[in-house]
């Protein structure tokens, strides 16, 4: 997906501010000044996968616009980020989320706010579905169905 103006236009009005939490894309120009925040949040992340991607590969995907970086900011301070993208199957078009993380000290509530603007901008991108891996709390708060588990071995 393109990163357009109306990617962000798309999310105003269809959510409400949770304690000063904005939850904006990052524009690829933008990864020398926020990257470095957020790529030890993304290891952390990455540490729960496999190892199919690495910091490095990641940010050129962002770069180059097939995945997105989601930031949560409050009072000017990233706490938070999320990675999506959107991928087509042949009976659905999802907004796939891929890795989360931010600063442990500010709490978790920053994902309300991101899980909203990440559902409206998976309606607004034409998406059918929300979907991604991640641990089963992620089932829970947000309602999520379970359809298996992502698993993987050497050979």
């Amino acid at each position: 997906m393109t990163l357009t103006a109306d990617s962000a236009e798309c999310l105003e009005g269809e959510r409400e501010r949770r304690e000063g939490v904005d939850c904006v894309p990052c524009h690829p120009d933008h990864l020398p000044v926020v990257w470095p925040v957020v790529e030890p949040w993304l290891v952390k992340a990455l540490a729960y996968g496999p190892d199919f991607f690495g910091p490095d590969d990641i940010k050129g995907l962002v770069a180059d616009k097939t995945m997105i970086l989601w930031l949560a900011i409050d009072e000017n301070e990233i706490i938070g980020f999320c990675i999506t993208s959107i991928v087509q199957y042949p009976r659905a078009r999802v907004g796939d989320i891929h890795w989360t993380g931010g600063a442990q000290h500010k709490g978790r509530k920053w994902l309300d706010e991101m899980m909203d603007v990440l559902k409206a901008w998976a309606r607004h991108s034409g998406c059918t579905k929300l979907g991604g891996g991640g641990r089963r709390g992620w089932i829970n708060k947000y309602g999520f169905k379970e359809h298996g588990v992502l698993f993987e071995m050497e050979l």
